[in-house]
């Protein structure tokens, strides 16, 4: 009121002066608001007071770029240090009518926190930052707390139901130490639980997918070591489909658990119907198998008590179910020589297997053969077809399982009937007698041999398959 009255230079002087002892004023307000305000020794009737005096102070920003609303939601999180989290429904309110954070951030509570690398903002801290220490009562104060500062929230329409999905409130607060607040986001809607589509998926999937965090920590410290995989059989144990996310992190670390070594354990796609347990685990462990040993068919075909894998399944879930899961992890359409492999280590499904794969009849091995000649090598091998008893099958012979080599054993059809106990002689003749030629064919091939197929033919004479 004396402005027009005092000299104009002494009058610039002192309203300058006055302009820097509010900003002065108003930066102290704001250090208040962030590092003194305290839920055991002030009001909200002194907190609404600095407001009001200081508007400013509540967008003023520390060092870490925090907002003071901000550092009221993450304090209180060490034993004995001071919370003033019930103060930020006061501060949403006020920031919100004073546009704290721009527009549409709700008083600060949409804006993201400055160490955030996810870009998490304080809606989701409040969900889901937890009391750094043993779950007890000072870790339940510190959740209860915040229940009570959402449920302000959500009676001011700061905080919306929306937000659930929006910001994965329910993922968030998934966690012991934040019981309270898990609770009352799934009591306010229901469905994040997994009953409708969510862009952050089913909430116990998350469960497991912390634990997955848990093990990876502990690798980094060297307190779970690779040789605990085959030790304590976790493979073994974390196949089902409540720990998928455990199973894939332990199968991509140590993938020969799955099969590849002898191990105490047996092989899990053998132990998926040890204890009736389900398709889902069958199909768990071929998909993996397949993922890591598709030249071996995901030990689909591995043998335990001369029984296979395949057959095991066969039996506990049906040929419909067991084949359906089949073709889900080795689908037709990859070409894959599944009944080439069936013939050799599981003839007796072929004809059960052909009928979900039966473009697979056409295909040639990686040596150019076909599975009829495949079919007509392995007979030979095993001294099931002699030709008195059989003689169709060596009449009806084409000429291209006649005049082959077999590549497992690199001996020639006559050869194969004539090495064994069970040599059959006509059977040699017979087959000579189509092609004499094949003679000389013979002695090349035994010239040219492996040591591979010479061992497999030492084996032949020696009477084992």
């Amino acid at each position: 009121q004396y402005g027009e009255k005092v000299p104009k230079k002494l009058n610039t002087k002192i309203e300058e002066i006055a302009r820097k002892a509010v900003e002065e004023m108003s930066k102290e307000a704001g250090n208040f608001l962030h590092e003194e305000l305290n839920d055991d020794k002030h009001t909200e009737e002194q907190v609404k007071a600095i407001i009001e005096l200081f508007p400013e102070s509540l967008s003023q920003r520390k060092k870490n770029n925090f907002l003071p609303i901000q550092s009221a939601t993450m304090s209180g999180c060490r034993s004995g240090a001071r919370s003033s989290v019930s103060f930020v429904p006061l501060m949403a309110r006020e920031g919100y009518r004073l546009g704290v954070g721009g527009e549409g951030n709700r008083g600060g509570l949409l804006s993201v926190m400055a160490f955030s690398e996810n870009g998490h903002n304080t809606i989701k801290y409040l969900a889901g930052s937890y009391f750094d220490g043993e779950k007890g009562p000072a870790s339940e104060e510190f959740d209860r707390k915040r229940v009570q500062v959402l449920e302000k929230l959500r009676g001011m329409n700061l905080l919306k139901k929306v937000d659930i999905e929006e910001y994965a409130l329910v993922h968030r607060s998934l966690d012991p130490k934040c019981q309270r607040r898990f609770e009352f986001f799934t009591s306010w809607d229901p469905d994040a639980l997994g009953a409708r589509d969510s862009q952050w998926g089913v909430p116990i999937h998350d469960v497991f997918r912390k634990r997955v965090q848990v093990l990876e920590k502990l690798r980094g410290m060297n307190l779970l070591k690779k040789v605990d995989i085959e030790e304590y059989a976790l493979v073994n144990i974390s196949l089902g489909p409540e720990c998928q996310h455990r199973f894939e992190f332990f199968t991509s670390w140590d993938p020969d658990a799955l099969g590849a070594r002898d191990s105490q354990w047996g092989v899990p796609i053998h132990d998926v119907f040890k204890y009736n347990s389900g398709k889902e685990n069958f199909e768990m462990a071929l998909q993996a198998g397949m993922a890591y040993f598709p030249e071996r068919f995901g030990f689909l075909f591995h043998k335990v008590g001369g029984t296979t894998a395949c057959k095991k399944a066969f039996d506990k879930i049906g040929v419909d179910t067991a084949m359906n899961i089949i073709r889900r992890c080795i689908p037709p359409s990859d070409n894959h020589l599944i009944l080439h492999h069936a013939l050799e280590f599981a003839p007796n499904l072929v004809d059960d297997i052909g009928q979900y794969y039966p473009d697979a009849a056409f295909l040639r091995d990686t040596s150019g053969h076909t599975l009829s000649q495949c079919k007509f090598y392995i007979n030979l091998r095993r001294g099931r077809r002699r030709f008195k008893n059989n003689s169709s099958f060596f009449i009806e012979a084409t000429d291209d399982e006649v005049n082959t080599i077999d590549p497992k054993t690199g001996l020639c059809p006559f050869m194969l009937a004539a090495v064994g106990e069970k040599s059959d002689l006509t059977a040699v003749y017979y087959l000579l007698s189509r092609n004499p030629k094949l003679v000389i064919l013979g002695e090349n091939a035994l010239s040219n041999e492996s040591d591979e197929a010479r061992d497999s033919r030492k084996r032949r004479r020696e009477g084992i398959s």
